[in-house]
């Protein structure tokens, strides 16, 4: 889509003006404050996206009376435009009062196609420029805030989570112990002696049976009788089993403390070794979100296609270079091919390119810049001050009116 003419009646300081544009060079040449910007961007602008007294997505702010010149209270803007993909010519007009604006397209068009028609932002890079790093990455729409805000937890959580590792410090593992249960020794060790009390006893009576009997010997004859009986009850005597030695079991009971000591540092190396675990762990699982955050938003700002690969957004500010695209990190040339390439990769609707100031641009850069510009089907408006033509498709202008095109320069 590219510009074809332009009205403005009461417009600023533009009482009635009547222009044409060439379609692919118009060059405006003036002296500072002859109404260049004014054809370049403000009516522009003001004709597509009205004027209102605060505009968040454009540079015209103010109160619409500024705009409305002095001959009567109302100002109107006509452009028109040629719809390439209709294959029709479109008239935009605004009526501006200073109550609000009136827009009408013929053929009709809806607000939408309006809106994407054209980012002011982009007309200029002067307008470019001006904007935050924030800003101008948001008009690429590119917005990676959301990407920025859960990597900014990611790094504050991985903080938190090394800062707890730091605080379990690097104990050395100590030899593992088995823990003991005392109440348990305990109990062996009384059921060892019950059972030895249970054999001396049972030594005792055989003992005292053994006596008996030889007491019985030496009556042998009066008490014959008595001694079968005790044989028999000998014999039927259980015989005791061999002592159990309580060496052990009492070293056992001896050594509990130390012994459930040692359990209790190698339960603890344990516990701290397995938070030490699960923290590396939640260290490697936060990297890896992280990584796998930061290769969604490249592949994020990549889908845009933005054909300069030093374009980054840093915190959702672009940077090239890794430095915001303004003055004084780039010189007005660099800045006017760097904004120029970026409306491209956007491959608007209407593709229209402001260039202010073009005199300041030395002759290669302003070659290389319509070149590429033209290579890309763009229609480009350039201003610069002077006061004479020097070159084809150029409007002198004096005062917000064109100067008659035999009159090549202004005395």
């Amino acid at each position: 889509m590219k510009l074809e003419s332009m009205k403005l009646e009461n417009f600023g300081k533009f009482t009635k003006f009547e222009i044409s544009f060439d379609e692919k060079i118009t060059r405006l040449v003036g002296a500072n404050g002859s109404g260049k910007t004014t054809i370049g961007i403000t009516a522009i602008w003001a004709c597509l996206k009205g004027i209102a007294e605060k505009n968040k997505d454009g540079q015209l702010i103010g109160e619409r009376f500024l705009f409305i010149g002095g001959d009567k209270k109302t100002a109107d803007v006509e452009i028109v435009v040629h719809d390439n993909k209709m294959g029709e010519k479109v008239t935009i007009r605004n009526h501006i009062t200073k109550d609000g604006n009136h827009i009408t397209c013929n053929p009709v068009r809806s607000e939408t196609w309006l809106n994407e028609l054209l980012s002011v932002a982009f007309l200029s890079a002067k307008n470019f420029t001006t904007l935050s790093s924030k800003e101008q990455a948001l008009t690429l729409g590119i917005d990676t805030s959301g990407f920025d805000k859960e990597i900014a937890e990611l790094k504050n959580n991985y903080t938190f989570i090394n800062r707890e590792l730091k605080n379990l410090g690097n104990l050395p593992m100590p030899p593992k112990t088995e823990r003991v249960k005392v109440n348990d020794l305990v109990d062996e060790e009384r059921k060892i002696r019950t059972f030895n009390d249970e054999q001396i006893k049972k030594q005792e009576k055989i003992s005292e049976y053994e006596e008996l009997l030889e007491s019985l010997n030496e009556q042998l004859e009066e008490i014959k009788s008595r001694i079968d009986k005790g044989e028999v009850a000998l014999k039927n005597l259980p015989r005791p089993e061999k002592l159990k030695p309580t060496d052990k079991i009492d070293d056992a009971i001896r050594n509990a403390d130390n012994t459930n000591s040692a359990a209790d540092k190698y339960e603890n190396w344990v516990k701290t070794n397995n938070k030490r675990k699960e923290g590396e762990r939640a260290l490697e699982n936060n990297k890896n979100q992280q990584r796998l955050l930061l290769e969604k938003r490249t592949a994020y700002i990549d889908s845009f296609k933005l054909s300069n690969e030093n374009l980054t957004i840093v915190d959702g500010d672009l940077l090239l270079d890794g430095r915001p695209i303004k003055e004084p990190y780039f010189s007005k040339g660099e800045l006017e091919m760097i904004v120029a390439q970026l409306y491209v990769d956007l491959n608007p609707k209407l593709k229209l390119r402001f260039i202010d100031d073009f005199d300041l641009l030395d002759e290669s850069n302003q070659e290389k810049l319509l070149k590429d510009l033209f290579s890309k089907d763009f229609q480009v408006v350039t201003a610069e001050v002077s006061k004479k033509i020097t070159k084809d498709n150029t409007l002198l202008l004096k005062e917000c009116a064109l100067v008659d095109k035999d009159v090549k320069e202004l005395k």
